[in-house]
């Protein structure tokens, strides 16, 4: 089901203001800041996670800061949720923070299927329709904005059940797809090449390759190999990205609230980074040297030597922090006094269910993506696309 639409997306309110400032009538806005529009981009991605929305957040930036009156489209998927304005995925609530919007909720979905709803779609047959609503949106968003990006869902061939591929989209709306990859050398350029002929045989214009989340040890016998096996192929290289441990680190806020426990102190420093986690298993006076910068301790609720192990940690670190919270875990409620030292402490605690490994292998396998109000990992994506990939290039390889 296709959802109404809200106004065309406005530009920043930052921006109008700044050109409001220097011209003598509002009027004149529509002449500032206008350059000669380029193609479409549809950044899409070999699978999930591999930072499509790391590398939209720093493309949009980037292309405000060159002077485009740039827009934002996700075309179609499933992660979303709906407001009065309208129903919005959650990567939009994201990029809305790039755009600054003067309303937040005028980035729309074009189509919104459901988890469940495939089977029925199936018969339904509307991929056809979905696509023409979708190129009419992009045409809507074309009467203001001379820079269109778009971000697919998944891998290039997600939706290809429905003829709504990442290729079919792009082919509809004229956009060129830049694909990102995670690094590595054989396993990524084949995943290059398998999805550049994907593209390529639905009729899309493949436009090239940014490779994400490169290990910094490796980063630079990585650049080398990709750069010259891409150019080997005719491939285009924007950018290869590093790792960056600052955007895979979740606040305690977020991990907290993926849990779903019961949170009994610290409820004031619930903004604290969570970098790595460990499981309080061994003697307490063991355990104090692994507690080591921005580190999430979890162990039954009833082990009170760890709990107070892990609260004299955070409290010695002074500025430097160390202990970023505690699981506490198998539902066992702490002894009055050691809640009592938790309340002193300030220490985010969250008592929990569930047993300590299961918690454990909960957090190992969770993705903790950008959230809107994540305005640090907002900032850090738009730095690290700015460093490592070249939008320049970029705009002239999208000129009509």
């Amino acid at each position: 089901m296709h959802h109404s639409k809200s106004e065309v997306i406005q530009p920043s309110t930052a921006l109008r203001q700044e050109c409001v400032d220097s011209a003598a009538d509002e009027s004149e806005f529509v002449d500032l800041q206008w350059r000669p529009p380029v193609k479409p981009i549809y950044i899409v991605g070999t699978k999930r996670h591999v930072g499509k929305t790391t590398l939209a957040l720093g493309l949009l930036h980037g292309l405000r800061e060159r002077g485009f009156r740039t827009a934002y489209l996700k075309p179609l998927g499933q992660h979303f949720s709906a407001s009065k304005n309208g129903v919005f995925h959650n990567d939009a609530r994201v990029v809305s923070c790039i755009l600054d919007s003067a309303a937040r909720d005028t980035v729309e979905m074009a189509v919104s299927i459901g988890r469940g709803r495939i089977q029925e779609e199936l018969k339904a047959r509307r991929g056809e329709q979905y696509l023409r609503q979708i190129e009419e949106d992009v045409e809507r968003l074309a009467v203001s904005h001379n820079a269109i990006v778009l971000e697919g869902m998944g891998n290039v061939a997600m939706g290809a059940c429905l003829q709504m591929s990442a290729a079919d989209v792009a082919r509809t709306v004229s956009a060129r797809s830049l694909l990102v990859v995670e690094a590595g050398v054989g396993r990524t350029i084949d995943e290059i090449l398998l999805c550049a002929t994907f593209i390529a045989t639905h009729g899309a214009d493949f436009m090239g390759v940014v490779v994400s989340k490169a290990w910094p040890a490796k980063y630079d016998r990585i650049a080398e190999a990709l750069t010259k096996g891409l150019a080997d192929r005719g491939i285009p290289l924007f950018g290869i990205t590093p790792f960056q441990e600052e955007l895979a680190s979740p606040t305690v806020q977020q991990v907290f609230e993926g849990l779903g426990g019961e949170l009994l102190g610290g409820e004031d420093h619930l903004s604290h980074r969570v970098s790595r986690t460990i499981i309080g298993a061994m003697q307490a006076h063991n355990m104090s040297s692994y507690i080591t910068d921005r580190t999430l301790v979890i162990t039954p609720g009833d082990r009170s030597d760890v709990i107070m192990a892990s609260l004299r940690v955070h409290m010695i670190g002074g500025d430097r922090l160390s202990a970023s919270g505690l699981v506490l875990t198998c539902g066992q409620r702490p002894t009055p006094e050691t809640l009592e030292h938790i309340r002193q402490f300030h220490l985010p605690v969250m008592l929990v269910d569930g047993d300590t490994y299961s918690v454990a292998c909960e957090l190992r396998n969770r993705i903790y993506k950008i959230t809107p109000d994540d305005k640090e990992r907002i900032d850090w994506a738009v730095r690290l696309v700015s460093e490592h990939v070249d939008i320049d290039r970029m705009v002239e390889a999208l000129k009509a």
